[in-house]
């Protein structure tokens, strides 16, 4: 009865130790103006109004370091492409690494199926990082808790324009200082498409997926990439001590336990 009983603890003490986090459902962050109070997020769109269309015409800066592994926040400039793509600049300032972020790849730029609703557009801003996670609304928003952040969205476009095929998306840096960043991706869904990027050693390849409103959260901290929430967590010392004297104790007294049994006999 013990090995059973002392396997089963083993077990339960490291599955504790497995922390993952759900994907909460996220809007897509479109507000324009200065009402960070009311949403959390306050963004200054550029360009204005309607864009250029056509690979290589919207590009710019974003306007707070990012480590992609090279150990130093460099600032990159980036195109926008309105194929559902943003090419990105190395810490040189060079494209010819082929660094790029591609939240719904397509074949040929997206088309606005409504000009006067649909827009795609690039722009500085804060957002309250409560407001990215599954909270009851109305929130609270406080200005003091606004991180720096940078988006990218495809509101309302089309490949066909047929009526049916409306999609918007939309890639989210969020600055969490000294270089490290959240890539945060959102989706007007159920829609499918190509998805990858490559930030330095940080690559996710092409591939076809469906997204259903909740996109990936990639987590940057010391220049590497992983899904937000899938690392384990590493019991601290003064767990393990507890968890190991926890078992010595069990095992004296299985120990004591079947020592009194012989005698019994």
């Amino acid at each position: 009865m013990f090995k059973v009983s002392l396997r089963t603890l083993v077990g339960v003490c490291f599955f504790g130790f497995l922390v993952t986090s759900a994907q909460a459902a996220r809007q897509i962050l479109v507000d324009v103006g200065d009402n960070y109070e009311f949403n959390g997020q306050r963004w200054t769109p550029n360009p204005p109004g309607e864009p250029n269309f056509g690979p290589g015409v919207d590009s710019g800066v974003i306007p707070f370091g990012l480590n992609l592994g090279d150990g130093l926040g460099f600032t990159h400039s980036f195109v926008f492409d309105p194929a559902g793509k943003i090419n990105v600049s190395d810490g040189s300032g060079s494209f010819a690494s082929g660094y790029f972020i591609a939240p719904l790849l397509a074949g040929a730029p997206y088309a606005l199926e409504d000009p006067f609703g649909s827009f795609m557009r690039w722009g500085p801003g804060q957002v309250d990082p409560a407001l990215l996670d599954d909270l009851p609304n109305p929130a609270t928003f406080d200005i003091a808790n606004a991180l720096d952040a940078f988006r990218f969205t495809w509101s309302g476009v089309c490949q066909t324009c047929s009526g049916s095929d409306t999609v918007s998306f939309q890639v989210l840096l969020i600055d969490r200082k000294n270089g490290d960043f959240d890539l945060d991706f959102a989706y007007s869904g159920p829609t499918t498409g190509q998805f990858g990027f490559k930030l330095g050693d940080n690559v996710v390849p092409l591939q076809v997926s469906t997204f259903d409103r909740v996109g990936p959260d990639y987590c940057f901290r010391g220049g590497v990439g992983s899904e937000c929430g899938s690392v384990a967590v590493v019991p601290e010392p003064e767990t393990w001590a507890l968890m190991v004297g926890g078992l010595a104790i069990l095992g004296v007294s299985a120990r004591r336990r079947r020592t009194a049994q012989k005698r019994s006999l």
